[in-house]
């Protein structure tokens, strides 16, 4: 419980101070532009998952390839299994990955209306309510979108991710107990 009667004091004093000046649109244009920063950066987590795939497909290929030149019939379905399995999550994940990319375009078009509304009317006085707005829009919502982002893309990999290592395991025990 003074955990959450330390934070409601935390945003009780920041209400107040908040309220004690004044603020205007021009104050604002630096949590305008790092936001419209963060909204560009969110297309890293389009490479966080490419990357991802790409590791697995490495993976998948090189058991792939193992399996081949070793002549492990008895292991060939395992690794056409994971390509099937691999293809499936990387479908998923370019569904996410475009529909994130269309709501990066969108709430970066919408902070970028926002930084010319600033710039054009520097001077407009705005209330503590618009300054909390314009922090959580600018700066929390693209952090939380990258890290649910972040969440989705390993758990969409992570059953792949787990066979591709079982996989790894049971082509090197063939290989070691074809080679005794």
């Amino acid at each position: 419980m003074t955990v959450l009667n330390a934070f409601v004091d935390t945003l009780l004093t920041f209400w107040a101070a908040c309220n004690a000046e004044a603020h205007t649109l021009g104050g604002m244009l630096s949590v305008l532009s790092v936001g419209a920063g963060l909204y560009l950066g969110l297309a890293v987590v389009q490479v966080v998952g490419a990357g991802r795939m790409a590791t697995l497909r490495r993976r998948v290929g090189s058991i792939r390839n193992l399996v081949n030149k070793n002549s492990l019939t008895n292991c060939s379905h395992v690794a056409g299994n994971l390509e099937a399995k691999l293809l499936t999550a990387e479908i998923g994940l370019e569904t996410l990955s475009s529909s994130l990319f269309a709501a990066s375009l969108v709430l970066l078009s919408a902070c970028l209306a926002a930084v010319f509304y600033a710039t054009a009317l520097q001077s407009q006085v705005i209330n503590c309510a618009f300054v909390t707005g314009i922090g959580l829009y600018c700066l929390v919502l693209p952090l939380v979108i990258f890290i649910v982002s972040s969440i989705i893309i390993r758990l969409k990999t992570r059953s792949v991710a787990k066979e591709v290592k079982e996989a790894s395991t049971t082509v090197k025990t063939a290989l070691a107990s074809r080679h005794s």
